[in-house]
């Protein structure tokens, strides 16, 4: 007899992911639409609840978790304060969303280190 287990971890930040796109209306459509048909003809797909755009993860209109996944690659001993191009092809490496240079170039520009 023997017994087995999984663990698994899911990061705070996931969730968050997750939690935000129940207060975005676009997110609630993609959602909707991509549950019957994923990927679709724009590039968005759905994978583990989380929406994609071309395999990154699509943050919707949540200006405080943009800042939030900004500040983690940038503020963070991961980042080092590093500059705007730095910056922003971390979080492009991972994320989606409409304007997110521009964020980025804010945010960075606001960095007092």
């Amino acid at each position: 007899m023997a017994l087995q287990t999984i663990s698994s971890t899911t990061p705070v930040w996931l969730q968050a992911v997750l939690n935000s796109y129940h207060t975005d209306e676009e997110a609630r459509q993609l959602l909707q639409s991509l549950s019957v048909h994923s990927p679709n003809e724009q590039g968005f797909s759905l994978t583990d609840g989380l929406i994609r755009y071309k395999d990154h993860i699509w943050i919707g209109h949540n200006s405080a978790l943009r800042t939030k996944v900004i500040a983690a690659l940038h503020s963070t001993p991961i980042g080092g304060h590093s500059g705007i191009q730095a910056t922003y092809y971390r979080v492009k490496k991972l994320f989606h969303w409409k304007g997110l240079r521009r964020d980025v170039e804010d945010f960075v520009r606001q960095c007092s280190i």
